[in-house]
């Protein structure tokens, strides 16, 4: 429960200060206690209310004679959790009497409203250091915690909207890939259906960032792991062709995740690697495998590494020169990362790209 520091301080301070007026005059004692900001019970081990400061009588509305002569549990007041809370520390007092960790009691006042107390406690012990008594010192936290619990009930609330925005997106995507998908189909050219099912994908791949969005715990963040799995699964049952046989490895850590500005490039970035591969490294129906590794590096940096056991590219292929439309998307997403792109020579396709982890 948040309570300012500056409030914690001047309330531990009374405590010292009257603790230590009490050993050494009553009447300092007495001035101390009558002209506290804050209310103030003094009770004995077993809960007999042995003095109350006139600063709890204007808060809660109540005279002197509702507590006189009665111990706390019998002051209907109180609510039951917190009659609980009081016993257990009247029982079971700290070592160290000037240092008693505050708690939370509710208190309900004349007119019947409730009030939420953080409550200070000290104990005072007589010479042979057995505790004689117990104050408590209240302080009102009512205004605080339903400020808190209204910015809670706003936040969720905007929350709510945000993850209705974001379906709402996913689901005009996805009519926009059912239209490209019914376009493709009134055609027979495969030029023309390719370049369909990859725009059909490009989209696709958009209202899945949503749809995880809107699954998801945190609007601010996504798991790149199970988000990169579920795409490379749909994207290759969308390329395959029939008896392929193309399958797919995601290396990445569980608790990697990545805000809306990091997914969309990453995941952009994965649909046009994965649709190069399958339109060129597997020619005349070969098998093959896709893998895909996302790591954080020592220098705060994210290493991302495609490959495919591939025909690799063209010999000779100077790729910050080739005009191929998904390769210009790859290098134009990893500037928007702030990363680098470098392309691995070998057996296959390897591209490893490194950026930057934002905080």
């Amino acid at each position: 429960m948040f309570l300012n520091v500056t409030v914690v301080f001047g309330v531990a301070l009374i405590v010292t200060l009257l603790s230590t007026a009490l050993h050494r005059s009553e009447n300092s004692y007495r001035l101390l206690f009558e002209t506290s900001p804050a209310p103030i019970i003094v009770l004995k081990p077993d809960g007999l209310i042995v003095d109350v400061n006139s600063r709890f009588f204007s808060v809660f509305g109540y005279g002197s004679i509702f507590v006189e002569g009665k111990k706390i549990q019998q002051l209907p007041i109180i609510a039951e959790e917190s009659l609980i809370e009081i016993g257990e520390r009247l029982m079971n007092p700290e070592p160290d009497g000037d240092n008693q960790e505050p708690f939370i009691i509710k208190v309900m006042d004349a007119l019947g409203d409730m009030h939420i107390c953080n409550v200070f406690s000290s104990f005072l012990y007589d010479e042979t250091g057995i505790p004689e008594s117990c104050m408590m010192v209240l302080v009102d936290i009512t205004e605080n915690v339903k400020a808190e619990e209204e910015i809670k009930r706003s936040l969720e609330e905007k929350e709510t909207l945000l993850k209705e925005i974001h379906q709402r997106v996913k689901n005009n995507l996805q009519e926009v890939v059912s239209i490209l998908k019914l376009q493709r189909n009134r055609t027979t050219d495969e030029d023309v259906q390719w370049s369909l099912k990859e725009c059909q994908n490009r989209v696709y791949t958009m209202a899945m960032v949503h749809e995880n969005i809107c699954r998801a715990d945190s609007l601010s963040s996504i798991g790149i792991k199970a988000y990169l799995e579920k795409l490379a699964r749909d994207l290759l049952i969308e390329y395959m062709s029939p008896g392929q046989n193309i399958s797919f490895e995601i290396e990445c850590s569980d608790d990697i995740e990545f805000d809306l500005d990091g997914i969309i490039p990453v995941a952009l970035i994965t649909n046009e690697l994965i649709s190069n591969s399958m339109k060129y490294a597997f020619p005349g129906g070969r098998k093959g495998m896709i893998r895909i590794a996302v790591e954080k590096t020592p220098d705060n940096s994210y290493r991302y590494t495609y490959s495919d056991d591939g025909v690799g590219f063209p010999p000779g292929l100077r790729i910050d020169k080739t005009k191929t439309l998904g390769l210009r998307i790859v290098r134009a997403f990893v500037r928007q990362l702030d990363g680098s792109i470098e392309f691995v020579s070998g057996t296959g396709t390897k591209i490893i790209i490194t950026f930057p982890i934002k905080e």
